[in-house]
């Protein structure tokens, strides 16, 4: 449609096509992530609708910026990297195909695969206590003894991604207790509230936006999971969403130029910057970027896909791609490995200059650098796969209660919720991570079954769980 109307038209209806097609885009990626949840609860377990909701954040909302939000606004992006319209045009003409790419391929795998087999089992809450335990014993050991001080800077050596993403944990271990509070055992609350209270504080003092939203992110899907309840589920993101926009984005925006830093190196740092930005909200003049809507233009990417697209075609390809065979090499053995992330790298390429932040151009965008059109496509059809494994194996584990592998279903949810981040760590490392984990989990499973053998299944069907 871009294409045949921009020919057709020329560029006066540029600015027309990038007002109406990211709109469709933004409106047609909600309205099918809703319509998965709601004709299946048990999707919420797979990558798709959360791919399908941030899509529409990143690459149908935020290209809008450009044409809606204040002229503050547009020239921060365009300090940045300027983009005219049909810069932006070829940006979403990009992100249209990649996902309609990706969307394409689910359903083909989803044709092609046998339907899943569905198997409920009996709960059993003991064991899913130990479970919840055991990853709350993990996680909480490396969250604050490991990443919480490497994140701070207390660390003098590059904490191994291996031993960061355990800290991950702590999220499956929020997810259980919700179902463990559920099934009667009511004096865990205590442990729920004291768990995400302190989740939320160390995001806040790592200044990380994601790792604060992650934190309610697992509390929804904890209370979804007892109480499987779509309305809810869409109160609760729109109420994250408003929170992101009008207090946690401007409010990290705010401490980092204060503090100078990514991350604070003690408590008191955050007391200071909460109390000068409470200070700055009642004097607008002291507002690190007047008119400047930070929390919009973090969520456009066209700037950084147009600048990547123009690397590409002028020859300066992007060489991210090639970070690949390194996934499946732990840094404890290579301690020599490259960093996996590049946005530094990237930011400094954009502005012309050394740059401590990072800036991204996403899956789509990074593909096209790495190597055009066949990277954008091969990358797509490798996304669409994988989604429809951890769609499957989600799906499946969820409906039978066990708990034991909500690690890798949350890595799955993950990887759908990331597609603004670079690609390789994020889609290849994390089916490694995946894989790791699952087999670990699958071990300590079978050695624990010897004590606590689970009962045969109280029904099995075999149908197609909404196309899956």
């Amino acid at each position: 449609m871009y294409v045949a109307i921009a020919e057709w038209y020329g560029s006066s209806s540029y600015e027309l096509l990038n007002k109406i097609g990211p709109s469709v885009l933004l409106l047609t990626c909600l309205a099918c992530s809703y319509l998965l949840v709601k004709i299946n609860a048990l999707v919420i377990w797979s990558p798709l609708p959360w791919f399908l909701a941030t899509c529409a954040i990143y690459f149908g909302f935020g290209p809008l910026a450009y044409y809606f939000s204040t002229p503050e606004s547009i020239d921060f992006m365009n300090l940045i990297f300027f983009v005219d319209d049909g810069a932006i045009l070829r940006t979403n003409v990009l992100n249209s195909l990649a996902i309609a790419i990706v969307c394409v391929m689910v359903s083909l795998t989803m044709m092609i695969l046998p339907p899943v087999s569905l198997m409920t089992t009996l709960y059993k809450h003991r064991m899913t206590k130990q479970v919840m335990w055991g990853f709350l014993i993990v996680g909480g050991l490396v969250q604050y003894c490991f990443s919480l001080p490497f994140a701070l800077g207390w660390l003098s050596w590059t904490l191994p991604g291996s031993i960061q993403h355990l800290s991950g944990l702590l999220g499956s271990a929020i997810i259980i207790l919700f179902v463990v509070i559920d099934h009667g055992d009511t004096r865990y609350q205590w442990l729920l509230y004291l768990l995400v209270g302190s989740e939320l504080v160390c995001g806040l003092l790592m200044l990380s936006k994601l790792a604060v939203i992650l934190t309610m992110l697992m509390s929804v899907l904890g209370f979804f999971l007892v109480k499987p309840k779509v309305n809810a589920l869409i109160a609760s993101g729109i109420g994250i969403a408003l929170l992101y926009s009008l207090v946690l984005s401007p409010f990290v925006l705010f401490a980092r130029q204060l503090i100078g830093g990514p991350s604070t190196k003690e408590a008191a740092e955050l007391r200071l910057a909460a109390n000068e930005y409470r200070d700055a909200m009642k004097n607008d003049a002291a507002l690190v970027m007047p008119g400047v809507q930070a929390w919009w233009t973090r969520l456009s990417y066209a700037n950084a896909q147009a600048f990547a697209m123009d690397a590409y075609d002028s020859g300066a390809s992007g060489q991210t791609f090639g970070l690949l065979p390194y996934v499946f090499v732990p840094r404890v053995i290579f301690t020599n490995k490259p960093f996996m992330t590049t946005g530094t790298e990237f930011a400094s390429l954009m502005l012309g200059h050394e740059e401590d932040s990072a800036i991204g151009p996403g899956f789509f965008g990074e593909a096209y650098w790495n190597g055009g059109w066949g990277a954008l496509i091969l990358a797509c059809v490798y996304l669409g796969v994988l989604f429809t494994v951890f769609a499957r194996f989600g799906i499946r584990l969820m409906a039978s209660h066990q708990y034991w592998y909500l690690p890798v279903i949350v890595i799955g949810i993950i990887t759908g919720l990331r597609p603004d981040d670079w690609f390789v760590p994020t889609a290849v490392g994390g089916i490694v991570e995946a894989i790791f984990f699952y087999w670990i989990l699958r071990g300590i499973k079978l050695l624990c079954q010897e004590s606590f053998p689970l009962p045969p299944p109280a029904q099995s069907t075999s149908h197609s769980c909404a196309g899956f």
